[in-house]
């Protein structure tokens, strides 16, 4: 079962962290979505690169409101969908609060490569 599956969608995330997003009524929102797909160039779906750092922003989001169970949620469903700069995650301040979960090593551990560039060509000579 993917982290995603078990964490609310993404509007959902907002909605809950922005309460005025809830606000929207949903004919006022369908309105929004038509004027902003009339005047831009870009096609309605977020492509992947957007996708993951969105997510990888509403990690920063939750680690800043102390939610940190939330915070590993959004952050493990970025590493799933392909984020792979581990520096800037433990560099990162915005994500302060959730390095400091027990389980954030653990989430690291199980999506970063081994033996850093030459791990998998490494692996295959039996290191």
């Amino acid at each position: 079962m993917s982290l995603e599956s078990q964490s609310p969608a993404i509007p959902q995330l907002l909605t809950a962290t922005i309460p005025c997003l809830s606000d929207l009524s949903i004919s006022s929102s369908l309105r929004l979505r038509f004027a902003l797909r009339s005047r831009r160039d870009k096609p309605a779906e977020a492509s992947e690169s957007e996708r993951i750092s969105a997510l990888y922003n509403i990690a920063c989001c939750f680690s800043a409101l102390d939610q940190q169970m939330s915070g590993l949620r959004a952050l493990a469903a970025a590493l799933e969908a392909g984020y792979s700069d581990f520096a800037q995650i433990k560099a990162d301040p915005d994500l302060e609060t959730i390095r400091k979960h027990p389980k954030f090593d653990g989430l690291l551990a199980r999506f970063a490569p081994a033996g850093g560039f030459f791990g998998p060509i490494m692996k295959g000579f039996g290191r």
